[in-house]
């Protein structure tokens, strides 16, 4: 595992809680059973499908109590009914612990962050806005010490088309071989090993971690690692 605080993990377990949102009253409920209805779409069909493609999530991370609940037959996670009030609480209070724990990584992360944003490369700007970046090329040069990714960035929030990441004396790094097509969810920056001097002093460089979703499917998660000395952000309108 190549992410320490934005892990694979936490991402399906984020997915979990994406999942469990309720309309606030039964009438919001029924007046969105009209909508499907009246644009010809299948309310119920797409749940099933929705639940289907959690499926492994639920079942890797659901709560006892709420395991036991499904299998009393007091509720089902397909939330194509209205459930009962001992039911709901019930999937709230698993929603509040997810949403919880994702909390407490983004804190954190950003208290690490603080202390040592200062000795970190002034592109971090830049690194840290490439959510929903597409990884369009991957270039390894000069033996392995120079990596360039070429990102698609329209969906980010960089304001550029594309933008290119030259990664200049790279030392170490951890390319999936699928990395072509991934997008781009979440990004650690760090130090390298041994800490790092900007004066000269010591270890230079940082490093960059990002965790991906692959295209081999929903479900697929990919992880890249890049410890350089520099880092070129070209953007491209």
């Amino acid at each position: 595992m190549i992410m320490r605080y934005f892990t694979a993990e936490l991402y399906e377990k984020m997915q979990v809680r994406g999942s469990l949102v309720f309309h606030e009253t039964l009438e919001d409920h029924e007046e969105d059973l009209r909508w499907y209805a009246e644009q010809n779409r299948d309310y119920d069909a797409i749940a099933r499908d929705n639940y289907l493609m959690l499926e492994p999530y639920f079942n890797r991370y659901m709560p006892k109590v709420v395991r036991e609940a499904v299998d009393r037959g007091e509720g089902d996670l397909l939330r194509s009914s209205w459930p009962s009030p001992a039911f709901r609480s019930l999937l709230e209070g698993w929603a509040q612990s997810l949403e919880k724990e994702w909390r407490a990584a983004c804190e954190t992360y950003r208290e690490h962050y603080r202390t040592i944003e200062s000795r970190l490369p002034p592109e971090k700007e830049s690194l840290v806005r490439l959510h929903d970046a597409k990884v369009l090329q991957v270039t390894v040069t000069d033996g392995g010490s120079g990596i360039d990714l070429l990102l698609d960035t329209g969906g980010s929030m960089l304001s550029a088309s594309e933008t290119l990441l030259r990664f200049n004396g790279v030392t170490r790094y951890d390319l999936p071989d699928d990395l072509v097509g991934n997008w781009w969810l979440y990004e650690e920056l760090e130090l390298p090993a041994g800490g790092i001097a900007r004066d000269g002093a010591g270890e230079t460089g940082f490093q960059i971690r990002a965790l991906l979703s692959s295209p081999r499917g929903y479900l697929a998660m990919n992880e890249l690692s890049i410890t350089a000395e520099s880092v070129d952000v070209v953007l491209t309108a």
